[in-house]
């Protein structure tokens, strides 16, 4: 699992905040990606894309599959903030692979039928 200080990295790695693996993000620029984690995750959990708890702190985990698109959407999210521009393709790719994520596991989609032992036995007592 990925913490809350290894999302914060990426998100400025890709901003082009951080040069390298091995900087630090200064406490201006951690505090910015920081205060927007909790809206942003809040808004992804309204419009029904995906639900991912909140960290809270810098050791509280995210699921693996969901790391990369996730920091793919903070970082369009917060592209204006650090000067540069929004692809809003890149976003809702971002928040496609989310939905998906969020829907594995939850059945096929298909339309759910009666079994049809069951709607003979309801005829019988009708009758």
């Amino acid at each position: 699992m990925a913490t809350r200080a290894d999302l914060v990295r990426e998100v400025l790695q890709d901003l082009s905040v951080l040069d390298a693996v091995t900087d630090a993000p200064t406490a201006e620029d951690a505090a910015a990606v920081v205060n927007r984690i909790g809206p942003i995750l809040a808004e992804l959990a309204s419009a029904e894309v995906c639900y991912i708890a909140t960290p809270t702190s810098d050791d509280d985990g995210i699921e693996d599959a969901y790391f990369e698109p996730l920091v793919d959407y903070l970082v369009e999210k917060l592209a204006k903030k650090f000067g540069g521009e929004r692809n809003l393709e890149r976003m809702d790719d971002a928040k496609a692979r989310l939905r998906k994520l969020s829907r594995m596991g939850r059945g096929t989609g298909r339309m759910l039928t009666v079994d049809p032992a069951l709607r003979r036995a309801s005829i019988r007592r009708s009758i």
